[in-house]
């Protein structure tokens, strides 16, 4: 659910490439301590709930720093075709956001499956593109040195952040034990469905173009 990292080049020329501990991506990577704390008292929905709303708003901080650092380069010099540079397709931020937020999302589905006894089967349908998506990348890491020069695009579209945001809220009512959660395991797996086709959409089209 990350804003696009900027990708710009300095006065001095080369690619502004995008450091690892970059601020946005530090609070991309907060999510992963979260990951573990949920386990901490996932019978207590208070408690996972704001364990969600944490996480929630590193998504939306990093997003916001992301922006800003943007516009700074942006007003520093031109934009670099780099697609590993601040901003591109394949920058560290561009995969990152979406890692976290997965690896996030799939923690606390399990802590809330095992605390709170739901049934397996809703779970398993909040978390339907991580279960999809886990074979196909997977795939894309052991045939992806044959074509070392396709441009793969790893930012989150607004499938992915809509599949994210119902999954939290799936997860939510998970915890609280609510039984609006059977309709909220379907929505969240009809979005992780066609987040997930078109991630590999996406994907298969990058390697054909490349």
């Amino acid at each position: 659910m990350s804003e696009q990292r900027s990708a710009s080049e300095g006065r001095g020329g080369g690619a502004a490439t995008e450091p690892f501990y970059s601020l946005p991506n530090l609070l991309t990577l907060s999510r992963l301590p979260l990951a573990a704390a949920v386990w901490w008292d996932a019978s207590d929905p208070l408690f996972v709930l704001g364990i969600l709303a944490l996480a929630g708003l590193s998504d939306v901080f990093d997003g916001r720093f992301a922006r800003m650092i943007r516009r700074r380069r942006l007003a520093a010099g031109a934009v670099s075709a780099d697609p590993k540079a601040l901003g591109g397709p394949m920058a560290t931020g561009a995969w990152l956001d979406p890692l976290c937020d997965k690896v996030f999302v799939v923690s606390a589905l399990i802590a809330v499956w095992v605390a709170r006894e739901q049934p397996l089967g809703t779970m398993l349908l909040v978390g339907l593109r991580e279960i999809l998506m886990a074979p196909a990348a997977l795939l894309f890491l052991a045939l992806r040195g044959r074509w070392p020069e396709a441009v793969v695009d790893f930012r989150a579209d607004p499938w992915g952040k809509a599949t994210t945001v119902a999954q939290f809220a799936a997860i939510a009512l998970g915890a609280f034990a609510h039984p609006a959660l059977s309709g909220a395991a379907a929505a969240a797996g009809v979005l992780g469905l066609l987040a997930a086709a078109r991630y590999v959409w996406r994907t298969l089209r990058a390697l054909s173009q490349g």
